[in-house]
């Protein structure tokens, strides 16, 4: 990318509406560096392509509630020979940070120019670095003095396979009952939008299972042996992105039944679930959901699995 593009992307309306905290926070972080009008005063002269040598110790925009940066010695994977590539932005009296090409995010070293005075984003003001994008954390980053980070999880993709067991409602007849629970299964591929929002589409394996006396003794019928409900689904999450997260989703697609006393049908459901994410990847969650099938039987699934993102 030129210095122009690199402007041009500064100057993009988008990055303002799209970004809005992380914008701000790049907007003041150029004013600290004595643009007076922020980003509307960045001009090519101000804008370098450079190298940073790996090893380099400093300060990294680290954009969450609980801090504003970290202290790493810089060392991320994926960069060339020639060293970390990143934007150098010089402000009109020599002070200057580098924004990393890998993730968008601010770096400044340790040390100032000669003669200059410590501004703001030297030494520590409270204000947020991160410009442009959330931040990438590369495994092979040294980090001290960190303490308990809540550190960004910037995925796209989550696969989630649960199992457990589902109760189904029956019709209101005085010669039925229910038969108990029975086993259910639920594999789901969802795109990530927003840390607050996925959709995507999920397939379960369940059976719609009752017992009924109408000839004098008691026996099973099976409205659904089994039934797979194919749906698309909108998942809004709440809290997170890691440890806790809380969940509700609304489904609606094509229960296929290949075998049982009714016929394939539309159905729609409502989820709600707890999941704990070790770490961005991996987690497992709990979910209980109400589906709804065209016979005008519930189900009841209570699942539990496992969660992974990419």
């Amino acid at each position: 990318m030129s210095r122009a593009a690199f402007l041009q992307a500064v100057r993009d309306p988008q990055s303002r509406t799209q970004y809005p905290a992380q914008f701000a926070n790049f907007d003041t972080l150029l004013r600290d560096l004595g643009l007076p009008n922020g980003y509307r005063s960045l001009q090519p002269d101000n804008i370098e392509n450079v190298f940073i040598n790996p090893g380099a110790i400093g300060r990294l925009g680290f954009f969450n509630k609980g801090s504003n940066y970290i202290y790493v010695r810089l060392n991320p994977a994926g960069e060339g020979d020639d060293g970390i590539a990143a934007w150098k932005i010089t402000g009109p009296a020599g002070r200057y940070i580098h924004i990393l090409h890998t993730c968008g995010n601010a770096f400044i070293m340790d040390g100032l120019p000669m003669a200059m005075k410590p501004c703001p984003c030297d030494s520590g003001s409270g204000r947020d670095t991160v410009v442009i994008r959330d931040t990438v954390v590369r495994r092979d980053t040294i980090y001290r003095n960190e303490g308990r980070e809540e550190r960004v999880c910037p995925l796209k993709w989550e696969i989630t396979l649960d199992g457990g067991a589902s109760f189904n409602s029956i019709p209101r007849y005085d010669h039925t009952r229910t038969n108990g629970a029975q086993p259910v299964a639920v594999l789901t591929g969802s795109r990530i939008f927003k840390p607050w929002l996925q959709a995507g589409i999920s397939v379960s394996y369940l059976t719609l299972f009752y017992q009924d006396d109408l000839l004098g003794s008691w026996n099973s019928v099976y409205p659904a042996k089994p039934v797979i409900p194919v749906q698309l689904f909108a998942k809004a999450n709440i809290i997170g992105p890691r440890h806790w997260q809380a969940n509700v989703a609304l489904s609606a697609g094509y229960g296929l039944i290949t075998k049982g006393t009714t016929k394939s049908g539309p159905t729609a459901g409502l989820t709600m679930g707890i999941d704990y994410f070790f770490k961005c990847h991996w987690g497992l969650g709990v979910a209980a959901a109400g589906q709804y099938f065209n016979n005008k039987l519930w189900a009841l699934p209570l699942t539990a699995g496992i969660r992974y993102r990419f």
